[in-house]
């Protein structure tokens, strides 16, 4: 009985819908007549300027030339000839969309570029968008005399003889320069670079940067010169420079490496005048992992060095290194300069000294463990040199070396260190320095402990600047 009810309902509802339907939906026939104009014009439809030999007639180098402000585009590919640029750009003021064309250059043009814009003074122009591959010359140079707030956006530049990219000042964001014989994308001071790819140049470094440039998610890769290279206060984000033949980044004074990638450059992964490295993995390189050449103040934090041809980190003078993982360098784990600070890191498994420092510097609060070949002279934290002392050795546990703490210059401080397990004595230090008593622990029966705990002191001293061995 339910059934016979509910196929009635079932067809009243449909045909409700059905109704509906039409009534929302109109009538599905056209309009009677003809189909009206717009009445815009064809500018106003495109309101752009193509290129082409009437509206941008090149010269006697180039094959197209603006030569006045406004937005134009490409509706073609371009292939460049002998002696000319593909598209000059004379005049402020310009949008040049390659609209996902390409420009490709010919063998034996000459050092002509796809797009060149080399005037005094021109300002204001922008590329984008498309593919510049194989010219003469550079791939685009807007390096005007004077020029400024230049964009390059959305290129792909390869296989030019020049640079890539060229630009005086302004942004470039999202291009890639692949396998250009130049510099990959070269900027003027004050520039932006971002989420950008430099790979596989011939003759020259992923970026070349004046000062005052930021760099953010950029990628310089395999090429034969330096990763990134800069002037003075540069900025450099989330950046990764990997098997480049010389150093991953080679920089001015002032500069900043933060949260960067310095891995398998065939130099230093960071070679800097000074400045900060903070967030940074720097492994695999050939040579040195951090080396900081000048005696400026300068910061490295935060940062994991490891597995570099030559130290770990290496400073001039005036440098501050905390939580800091140093480990398994080919030489020392830091060679520190005058007036230099190394606290709160783990220095592991260096192959020379774990901490080398001279004259004027503070070792405290480290963790150094197995620093130094099985047999030498090495040492878990060693002073040494011609002028070395006044250094403050403090806080410091050092294990498994050969010496824990050996100290050959006079005239420094070394308080509250805990030495053990180091193969050939714990500490080693010289005449006319200046240490609290060194307790050894090795026998001391102690009781054990639970609970609240008993009250023993098991030290077997009170001094505040005592040192300790045990297990040796």
């Amino acid at each position: 009985m339910r059934r016979h009810h509910l196929l009635p309902a079932l067809a009243i509802g449909v045909g409700v819908s059905l109704i509906t339907f039409a009534l929302v939906a109109g009538p599905l026939d056209p309009p009677a007549g003809p189909v009206a104009g717009t009445n815009k014009t064809l500018a106003e439809v495109e309101p752009r300027i193509a290129i082409n030999s009437t509206n941008t007639p090149g010269d006697a180098d180039s094959l197209y030339k603006i030569t006045a402000p406004g937005s134009y585009y490409l509706t073609g590919n371009i292939t460049g000839v002998v002696a000319k640029h593909g598209i000059e750009i004379a005049a402020s003021g310009v949008t040049l969309d390659l609209n996902g064309f390409d420009l490709v250059g010919i063998p034996g043009m000459g050092a002509f570029d796809g797009v060149s814009s080399l005037g005094i003074g021109f300002t204001n122009i922008t590329v984008m968008n498309g593919s510049i591959r194989n010219w003469g010359g550079d791939g685009i140079d807007v390096s005007s005399i004077g020029q400024q707030v230049c964009r390059i956006e959305g290129i792909l530049t390869s296989g030019n003889a020049g640079r890539g990219i060229f630009v005086s000042s302004g942004v470039v964001d999202h291009c890639s320069a692949i396998g250009n014989t130049g510099v990959g994308i070269a900027v003027g001071s004050a520039s932006t670079v971002s989420n950008c790819t430099s790979r596989g140049s011939t003759n020259g470094g992923g970026y070349l940067a004046a000062d005052g440039v930021s760099f953010t998610d950029c990628v310089a890769y395999q090429t034969t010169g330096f990763g990134f290279s800069s002037g003075n206060s540069c900025v450099f984000s989330r950046c990764v420079a990997t098997l480049n033949l010389s150093d991953g980044f080679f920089l001015g004074q002032g500069c900043t490496i933060d949260g960067c990638d310095a891995v398998d450059n065939s130099g230093r992964g960071v070679h800097m005048i000074g400045g900060t490295v903070v967030a940074s993995n720097i492994h695999s390189n050939s040579l040195v992992g951090i080396q900081v050449s000048g005696f400026t103040a300068s910061t490295i934090s935060s940062s994991s060095i490891s597995t570099n041809g030559g130290d770990g980190i290496t400073v001039g003078g005036q440098c501050t290194v905390t939580a800091c993982d140093v480990f398994d360098n080919a030489g020392n784990g830091f060679s520190m300069g005058n007036s230099s600070t190394i606290s709160g890191s783990n220095v592991t498994g260096n192959h020379q000294e774990g901490v080398f420092a001279k004259f004027g510097c503070l070792i405290l609060n480290n963790l150094l463990d197995g620093n130094g070949e099985l047999v030498g002279e090495t040492a878990n934290i060693r002073v040494s040199g011609t002028g070395g002392g006044t250094n403050r050795i403090e806080g410091n546990t050092c294990l498994r070396s050969n010496y824990g703490i050996r100290v050959d210059s006079a005239g420094n401080i070394i308080v509250r260190n805990t030495c053990s397990f180091n193969r050939t004595a714990n500490w080693l230090i010289s005449v006319n320095n200046y240490y609290g008593p060194i307790v050894n622990l090795v026998g001391v029966a102690t009781p054990g402990q639970s609970g609240n705990g008993n009250g023993v002191d098991t030290l077997g001293t009170t001094h505040s600047n005592a040192k300790f061995s045990f297990s040796n």
